[in-house]
């Protein structure tokens, strides 16, 4: 199985990859690398999911994308997570690569960048929830490149490994954000 990730630049990997390290040391939780899943659990040959995902994003340019909030759940893999306002085109794409490898379902999708794996308690997440709502009030960050990495719910995250990566087009950066839906 393989994911389909959205990474960001090295601002935001730094600032991300800070907060993962920090509570997966407090929490016990795994470390792992700050990407946005633009599609999980693909099952095709990597082969054809790289030669895909190289056509999809061959022209797509460098963007920013924003926090938009800081929300928690009982999942594993959204314990606690930031949602993320992407630029249209990135929705886009994650709705084409559904179509592409025959994932297009009715969960809708919603842009995240998970800050911790694990079961946590409601009252331990609500106040990381609150702590980290401060420290990522109007954080901004670049969308460098698109990844294939050998990853799902089946394999130990310190196994998951990168198999394939497109750096994003440099592009002038847009002067706006898109406004978050709902």
């Amino acid at each position: 199985m393989h994911s389909i990730w959205l990474m960001p630049d090295a601002r935001g990997h730094a600032r991300f990859s800070d907060l993962i390290r920090r509570h997966a040391a407090e929490l016990g939780g795994p470390v792992f690398e700050p990407h946005i899943t633009l599609l999980g659990d693909v099952a095709a040959a990597p082969e054809s999911i790289i030669s895909k995902c190289a056509g999809l994003f061959a022209d797509v340019g460098r963007d920013i994308a924003a926090v938009h909030g800081v929300d928690c759940t009982d999942k594993y893999y959204m314990s606690l997570f930031a949602d993320i306002v992407l630029p249209g085109r990135f929705a886009d794409s994650q709705h084409s690569l559904s179509r592409l490898f025959g994932t297009d379902g009715p969960v809708a999708f919603r842009p995240h960048l998970s800050l911790t794996y694990g079961q946590i308690d409601r009252a331990s997440r609500s106040e990381l929830c609150r702590q980290i709502v401060a420290e990522l009030a109007d954080f901004t960050f670049g969308l460098a490149a698109v990844e294939l990495v050998a990853a799902s719910k089946e394999v130990p995250v310190n196994q998951w490994r990168t198999v394939w990566r497109h750096d994003l087009k440099e592009a002038p950066i847009p002067g706006s954000l898109p406004e978050p839906a709902g």
